[in-house]
């Protein structure tokens, strides 16, 4: 499971996610359906648009993105055999890197199996209000420049509907009011790759997407011994939350065996002295503590590998 710093688990959603594991054995990855909730976890709604209408297809992941369908990523529970040797968050990406992960593992034929139960929390808050709507824009633009790529020639509509949603959602909001769209803390300035490699980020295959039918590497059979569950949470300020997404994580009904935090060297002094005073109560959590911010795709990166 991967999940931010500000965001938390229902007691059950690991157990439940294991289960469903157990019973369809061929999926590589288990999602749930989320709220949202206040800074202060005292109101939460459903979003009103749920991950339950779409099919979690290739197309889905293409052109839904944004437009209804968002997959927050602490929704997962994924098998650790996906992520191979290869960093699957692609670095250059300031945002959207979660839009540029989940397509590339649409576009490796991978399979996802939806749980509609709602079974984590998306906090929404003021310190997470820190990106222009023109900056969010560009990196959009970005990631659909290198999904383009990946796509080689196929869905000849996609760079065309991305610019119009470009268009009529980032520009507009851009030209209307100065007004910070919601989005975790940020990461610093990374540089353009001079030549992007489809395959440098994440594994996905040649352009002819690999049958529903076929066997992957990751769909093998669910081991009779106890799954053993790692958590990743990367770390950016918010001092104020961490103990109780930690703890979300840690109360599970189904404990991980380690819940790996790593701070992505956080401007905020209090957020050490936090980190080292759970995981000192708290002996599945370990540490990485990160010399020099390098944003979030190579926080998670470090914390995979």
């Amino acid at each position: 499971i991967i999940g931010d710093a500000d965001d938390l688990l229902v007691r059950n959603k690991i157990s439940l996610q294991v289960d469903q594991f157990a019973i369809a054995q061929q999926l590589d990855i288990s999602i749930t359906d989320y709220y949202v909730c206040d800074g202060t976890r005292t109101d939460f709604e459903a979003p009103s648009s749920s991950i339950a209408p779409f099919d979690l297809t290739e197309s889905d992941m293409l052109f839904r993105w944004e437009r209804g369908l968002s997959i927050p990523i602490h929704t997962g529970l994924f098998r650790r055999s996906l992520f191979g040797d290869r960093p699957p968050f692609l670095e250059s990406q300031r945002a959207k890197e979660d839009w540029v992960f989940w397509v590339g593992l649409a576009l490796a034929g991978k399979r996802i199996g939806y749980l509609p139960l709602r079974l984590a929390a998306y906090r929404v808050h003021g310190n997470n209000m820190t990106r222009s709507w023109a900056a969010m824009g560009l990196e959009w633009l970005k990631a659909a420049r290198q999904i383009e790529i990946w796509l080689d020639g196929r869905h000849p509509d996609f760079m065309p509907r991305s610019l119009a949603w470009h268009r009529d959602f980032y520009l507009v909001r851009a030209e209307s009011a100065p007004v910070k769209a919601p989005r975790p803390d940020p990461a610093p300035e990374s540089p353009e790759p001079e030549s992007p490699e489809p395959l440098a980020e994440i594994d996905v295959p040649s352009p002819v997407r690999p049958s529903a039918c076929a066997p992957t590497a990751a769909s093998e059979s669910v081991d009779s011994k106890r799954p053993r569950i790692s958590v990743v949470i990367p770390v950016y300020n918010h001092a104020r939350y961490l103990e109780s997404c930690i703890e979300s994580v840690s109360k599970q009904t189904f404990a991980p065996v380690e819940i790996l935090c790593v701070d992505d060297a956080s401007p905020d002094p209090s957020v050490g002295p936090v980190l080292q005073e759970v995981a000192a109560r708290t002996p599945m959590v370990r540490l990485m503590l990160l010399e020099k911010n390098v944003g979030i795709a190579a926080a998670q990166n470090a914390a995979l590998k």
